[in-house]
């Protein structure tokens, strides 16, 4: 693979084919790992070579390697844990959780609801749920949000077995 930025190459590799002899068409299968390489644009090249040193064409194409794809959003605005996410129209609801801003332990869970706004990186809050939990399952279906399960504190006694639209 060839930098295309200063024409470096950063592998050289040479893979025989075995049981080849006489054909003359087909598809050569391959695999390049890159590791720590930079992100930006390189030329692959691509050559075979047979067994009387006649080596064909070189094939080449340009290819991508992107950063990282993560990137800083803004932070939701009640810190927990134990909370559970689903999306609905393009919008990312987090509901209830555990509060880890809470002094007591186990901290209370908390019935809020937020929603995450990817196309405008912004949050705000919706009703709260009639039920505080932890560990619930948030699912979207058909338009709506349900929350299922979880319980109401880090007790495994106080697990609550209630759906709620």
């Amino acid at each position: 693979m060839r930098d295309e930025s200063d024409g470096s190459v950063l592998d050289l590799g040479t893979d025989p084919i075995a049981g080849i002899a006489g054909i003359t068409s087909g598809t050569v299968l391959g695999q390049f790992i890159a590791s720590g390489v930079v992100p930006g644009t390189y030329a692959v090249l691509v050559n075979v070579t047979d067994s009387t040193s006649q080596t064909s064409n070189v094939l080449g194409a340009p290819v991508r390697i992107a950063a990282y794809p993560w990137t800083s959003r803004l932070a939701g605005p009640t810190p927990r844990e134990y909370a559970a996410a689903a999306v609905l129209d393009g919008k990312v609801y987090v509901a209830g959780g555990q509060l880890t801003s809470s002094t007591t332990t186990p901290a209370p869970a908390t019935a809020a609801l937020e929603i995450y706004d990817p196309a405008t990186n912004t949050w705000s809050a919706a009703p709260p749920m009639p039920t505080a939990r932890m560990g619930l399952t948030l699912t979207a279906f058909n338009g709506r949000l349900y929350a299922i399960g979880g319980r109401t504190d880090g007790f495994s006694i106080s697990a609550v077995g209630t759906v709620e639209e």
